[in-house]
């Protein structure tokens, strides 16, 4: 069934016969169109899960008997199609995955391969000192002076006084 619905001011002026008892309509009423002077002047509807009577008025419940269903032995469950649709997206992004790193292994072998390197040897590096000499645990060597460890007036004074930073 197509319901067509207008506009009100598209509507031609009539008479709405849905409007006293609901058309004489167990539901749900439509106005029908006057295609001829016997033509019906309301057309009534059911609700899905039910039918419309021989009397095209009132609505009974559908009583389809279920026919058992037959086991085709296809399984169309949508579980089923996740868990294959899953395995087969892994097994592409793993082919994927697996020829990038192929790519990357052997563009990274031809770029080495055709690179021709120089090696320069530093004589500095292989130079050792001549005498050698052992720091000594009791913080200073015979001959070495001593300092204190105070710090005197003017190294505390701050930075950021005037005449300190004349040279900057």
């Amino acid at each position: 069934m197509v319901i067509h619905v207008y506009h009100p001011y598209r509507q031609p002026d009539g008479v709405n016969h849905c409007a006293a008892v609901n058309g004489h309509c167990s539901h749900l009423c439509l106005p029908a169109p006057q295609l001829g002077p016997a033509a019906p002047r309301v057309a009534c509807a059911c609700p899905t899960g039910l039918r419309l009577l021989p009397d095209n008025q009132m609505c009974v419940e559908d009583t389809v008997p279920e026919t058992p269903k037959t086991n085709t032995g296809i399984s169309s469950s949508g579980r089923d199609a996740g868990v294959v649709a899953g395995i087969v997206i892994a097994v592409i992004t793993g082919v994927v995955v697996l020829a990038a790193l192929i790519i990357v292994v052997m563009y990274r072998h031809y770029m080495h391969r055709n690179v021709t390197s120089m090696n320069f040897d530093n004589p500095v590096y292989r130079k050792t000192t001549e005498n050698q000499f052992a720091l000594e645990q009791n913080g200073y060597a015979p001959g070495s002076k001593l300092y204190p460890s105070t710090v005197g007036e003017e190294a505390q004074e701050p930075l950021n006084t005037p005449g300190t930073n004349e040279y900057v």
